[in-house]
């Protein structure tokens, strides 16, 4: 077995090795069908997270919508309060 020194290794832009080696069609259609489900798997995996992202989001509209539902009804509540004490301090008065 002759080892020939066949240049500088074949390196991607991101660094990573590539294969000098040839690919036969039977490889590289099964390499494109792996490539295909993961594709599907991530978008399907980032639907997912957008639909739980815009959950979170409803529900934390709905309870800030409560929270100022709430604090609304209890200030009516104290404005109607101070009217029935000032009407009643007045009827004491008289």
């Amino acid at each position: 077995m002759d080892i020939f020194f066949q240049g500088p290794p074949k390196v991607t832009s991101r660094g990573h090795l590539v294969s000098t080696r040839e690919k036969t069609p039977e490889q590289k259609a099964q390499r494109a069908k792996e490539r295909a489900k993961e594709e599907r798997y991530m978008k399907k995996e980032k639907d997912r997270k957008r639909g739980e992202e815009l959950l979170r989001q409803e529900k934390e509209k709905e309870k800030a919508e409560r929270r100022e539902e709430k604090e609304r009804q209890r200030l009516e509540k104290e404005q109607e309060d101070k009217v029935i004490y000032e009407w009643r301090k007045e009827r004491k008065s008289k």
